[in-house]
């Protein structure tokens, strides 16, 4: 069975451009676009790995992160992995 992955983000263009990419590469992919169906999806699936916003709305990315690690022990919680978009060149 492959690995399954939540991707959580609250911009449809990039789930599905993170979703089509680990699709493609044999992923099971499971999506989110806030922080508090992310913890739901993450309790009833139970995923290997989460890809999770840090700007979402609901619940931010930061908090969903902190209760996932409050409700699972180490050893069997999800790997989590939190990222914040940004659009356009940084400012200098």
């Amino acid at each position: 069975m492959p690995a399954s992955i939540l991707v959580v983000d609250d911009e449809p263009a990039v789930v599905n451009l993170i979703a089509y990419n680990l699709r493609k590469a044999h992923y099971q992919v499971l999506t989110a676009s806030n922080g508090r169906d992310a913890l739901n999806q993450a309790r009833q699936s139970r995923p290997d790995l989460i890809l999770l916003d840090l700007m979402i709305p609901e619940m931010d990315g930061l908090e969903a992160s902190r209760q996932i690690c409050a409700r699972w022990p180490r050893g069997v919680r999800p790997r989590q992995s939190t990222h914040r978009a940004t659009r356009g060149s940084p400012s200098s």
